[in-house]
């Protein structure tokens, strides 16, 4: 499955904190909250990526799409799927796409690259700038397939944007990572903005 990366849509992003040990414990978990969600709400589709490296900050990501668009921020956050029930630390929140190159087709045993960002407000229209130069560096390398930046609906979270890259393997977002423009782009990021990320590549659990 290819995440529908859809504008209109509001997307709940949640990053998970558990040691390696854990997975199986979180994953039926998180099976158990979206199945009964699912059963209460036809217009939410949820999806559990978990890290490719054990010494990820974040071991899994969940992304939900609803697929009814909220008329405003109170809206949004009863839209909000709860990790209650789950005894891990996590951050996350409710977004809107930004930013998008969309994909064309289904493609499938994709890895997607998931990078939470600190932003200061004030620094947004700096770090966008990066950001689309970025994207640019990284389009017409071999293995790319979609990329969207994703900003927060609320100003009180964690991470104010999260990028979501989708490559066809590991190997090809590594070799693109050697790029002269992307190296160019983060340099000229960071020279402007100080920020904290955390990007990781991340595998869809299926089910």
């Amino acid at each position: 499955m290819l995440m529908d990366m859809r504008s209109e849509q509001l997307i709940q992003i949640s990053f998970m904190e558990l040691p390696a040990a854990k997975d199986v414990e979180f994953m039926a978990s998180w099976a158990q909250v979206r199945d009964e969600r699912e059963r209460r709400d036809d217009d939410v589709d949820a999806a559990l990526y978990r890290s490719l490296a054990p010494e990820a900050r974040f071991r899994f990501v969940t992304i939900v799409h609803h697929r009814l668009a909220a008329e405003s921020s109170e809206t949004a956050i009863r839209l909000v799927i709860p990790s209650g029930g789950m005894p891990y630390p996590s951050h996350g929140g409710l977004y809107r796409v930004e930013r998008e190159d969309r994909s064309e087709g289904e493609h499938t045993g994709h890895v997607a690259l998931i990078d939470p960002f600190q932003v200061a407000p004030d620094t947004d229209p700096i770090f966008l700038a990066g950001w689309d130069a970025a994207r640019l560096a990284f389009r017409d390398q071999p293995g790319y397939l979609a990329t969207a930046l994703h900003r927060s609906v609320l100003p009180t979270v964690d991470y104010r944007f999260v990028n979501v890259a989708l490559w066809n393997d590991a190997g090809a977002y590594e070799q693109a990572l050697h790029h002269p423009g992307f190296s160019s782009a983060i340099n000229m990021l960071r020279s402007h903005v100080r920020f904290t990320s955390h990007p990781a590549l991340y595998e869809l659990v299926p089910g």
